[in-house]
């Protein structure tokens, strides 16, 4: 796991509740860093599969790099809870829909 240079505590507060629940010892690996860390995860033949969450233009580097080396990647990328509001629609209710549908299960 590399957590954003912006937020690495998440990753570290993770791996604390990983030797808290006594995974064993190689399960829950955390890096923190800017962006040359993830290129060299990206990048290591040792890591199988790569799942990304973040910017467009990251992302982007990521699929190329785990194509050439062949590796499965999943990405989620771009804006944060897009939605498509039809020119027909009623306009208070998709606002409700669309506030919901970003706070309901987010923890707030």
């Amino acid at each position: 796991l590399k957590s954003s240079e912006v937020t690495p505590q998440i990753g570290l507060e993770y791996a604390r509740l990983a030797l808290e629940a006594e995974f064993p010892p190689g399960i829950v690996n955390v890096v923190t860093g800017q962006g040359d860390v993830g290129r060299a995860l990206v990048e290591h033949p040792g890591v199988d599969m790569i799942t990304f969450t973040g910017g467009t233009k990251t992302g982007r580097n990521i699929a190329k790099a785990a194509g050439a080396r062949g590796v499965p990647v999943v990405l989620e990328l771009g804006g944060k809870s897009p939605n498509v509001v039809f020119a027909d629609a009623n306009l208070e209710h998709a606002l409700h829909g669309v506030m919901a549908g970003i706070f309901h299960n987010a923890g707030q």
